[in-house]
């Protein structure tokens, strides 16, 4: 498409009309310029930037709204162009994520798993053992024969204590 398609879009969106007709050949001068128009309109309906709602009428469509806001039919394309490199990177990017996370799931899913069962075994240890533990604590000094190291010295603390003691006098 050339510009003088993209200048006739532009005016057609200029008019501010939803529907405009399709000119005659009369309203031109030069058959050329006629036939120009008639080529300007195929070339925006191949585009899908206007569209024929029946008896030689036309409307403009969404795109052809977007197309008119750039400089010339060029920076349109341009910009068409760069978004649709974007799109494509993006989408190869997604295809290695998604890659990446299905390669993943399994290793992640095993080490979920056997952690799960490693802590419900810990949990029912612990809950056993503390059981057993308590039952020791209460026939541990029932058990208890001979005092430990620390009572022994506490013991010969106070008998040395004893032994010194001077008697009070009046």
């Amino acid at each position: 498409m050339d510009n003088k398609a993209f200048e006739l879009l532009r005016k057609l969106i200029e008019s501010n009309e939803e529907e405009f007709s399709e000119e005659s050949g009369l309203n031109f001068d030069i058959r050329e310029d006629f036939d120009y128009y008639r080529q300007s309109l195929a070339a925006l309906k191949r585009n899908d930037l206007i569209v024929y709602v029946g008896k030689f009428k036309f409307t403009v469509t969404k795109e052809g709204y977007k197309v008119a806001k750039y400089k010339n039919w060029s920076s349109y394309i341009d910009e068409k162009q760069k978004k649709e490199l974007r799109t494509d990177k993006k989408e190869y990017y997604d295809y290695l994520f998604s890659k990446y996370r299905y390669k993943t799931f399994w290793i992640l899913f095993v080490l979920a798993i056997f952690g799960g069962v490693y802590s419900a075994y810990d949990f029912i240890e612990r809950l056993t053992t503390k059981g057993d533990s308590e039952i020791e604590q209460k026939s541990l000094p029932e058990n208890k024969s001979e005092p430990s190291e620390q009572e022994k010295l506490i013991i010969d603390s106070k008998k040395q204590a004893d032994s010194v003691k001077l008697p009070v006098g009046n």
